[in-house]
């Protein structure tokens, strides 16, 4: 199943400007479909952006995911960039007068892309001025201290990567994310071995956001940047930390020589890296059997998630 996106996309005359409300859902599609199209809608993902920026707190994360669906399937909410009877800010009003409940918004309004992410961060305790543009919007996210900056094209190029909550960025437009990429589904648990720092930035320089204790538990988000930060997600906070705080709870130990890491659970499937007898590699501790009845281990090598075969290697847990 593929990720989607919930954007505001353009007014009924294809332009800046829009009566209020959305003239463009067509009735039976909005109310219960998958993806639909519309002054508002709710896409397959595309390509590429230029910046990610992931929310700190995994639960706002998950309200502005449903916030977003919510705005984009009620038809009172239109798109139009500046209009005297309903320009773009309209849709922050009154969505801050129902309560931050979007699905209570009962009379036409408008707003756009930028304006309405904003109504959306203010829906969830994120504070954004409701005049934010694209052009200002990096730098007012980043000022929050709420957000991750993503921006490798691991992130910002494919969708894979990718968690609901997520904003999407390029000039001129912003979006968000509904769905879990298929390599986010799975996180690896890792044990806390010293006090460590999550931080803003996968470097020792970047802004300190909280300590996570020696023998806590965490679960860590793939990809690894440079083979030494991970994304770490702590009592549903999330940050970098450095690969050397923690031990795997799970890991798997290379038992055959030159042994083929694949993207699929099958011999059949591509060789993504060929790994060394008696390597070790963190571990999701998820194993399954192919059509052959044969257990393969999912492990993470080189900023991705893999598959080796149980005939060729070992899991290992820490619990």
């Amino acid at each position: 199943m593929s990720v989607r996106i919930a954007q505001f996309n353009h007014s009924e005359y294809g332009t800046i400007w829009g009566e209020p409300g959305d003239q463009l859902k067509v009735p039976g599609t909005y109310e219960t479909a998958r993806t639909f199209s519309g002054e508002l809608e709710i896409v397959q993902y595309y390509g590429p952006w230029d910046y990610v920026f992931r929310i700190r707190d995994a639960e706002k994360a998950r309200k502005l995911a449903i916030i977003a669906e919510q705005t984009c399937r009620n038809p009172n909410v239109g798109y139009s960039q500046n209009n005297g009877a309903a320009p773009r800010t309209t849709f922050y009003d009154a969505l801050k007068a129902a309560g931050w409940d979007p699905t209570k918004i009962n009379r036409p309004v408008n707003g756009d892309c930028s304006s309405g992410m904003a109504a959306w961060l203010n829906a969830v305790g994120v504070e954004i001025d409701r005049n934010m543009w694209t052009g200002s919007e990096k730098f007012l996210l980043e000022q929050s201290g709420w957000f991750l900056t993503l921006s490798d094209d691991i992130w910002t190029d494919s969708e894979e990567y990718l968690m609901p909550g997520d904003i999407l960025l390029k000039a001129g437009h912003t979006a968000l994310i509904l769905d879990y990429g298929d390599e986010m589904r799975s996180t690896i648990p890792a044990e806390v071995t010293r006090d460590m720092w999550q931080r803003a930035d996968p470097s020792t320089k970047g802004r300190q956001l909280g300590v996570v204790h020696k023998g806590a538990f965490v679960e860590t988000m793939l990809p690894l940047r440079n083979g030494r930060w991970y994304l770490v997600s702590s009592g549903g906070w999330r940050g970098w930390s450095s690969a050397a705080c923690y031990d795997w709870q799970y890991t798997v130990e290379i038992t055959g020589h030159m042994v083929n890491v694949r993207t699929w659970p099958n011999i059949n499937s591509e060789v993504i890296q060929v790994v060394m007898l008696g390597a070790r590699f963190p571990s999701t501790g998820i194993s399954t059997e192919d059509d052959r009845g044969r257990t393969w281990y999912q492990i993470s090598v080189s900023n991705m998630l893999g598959w080796v075969s149980g005939f060729y290697s070992t899991l290992e847990g820490y619990v």
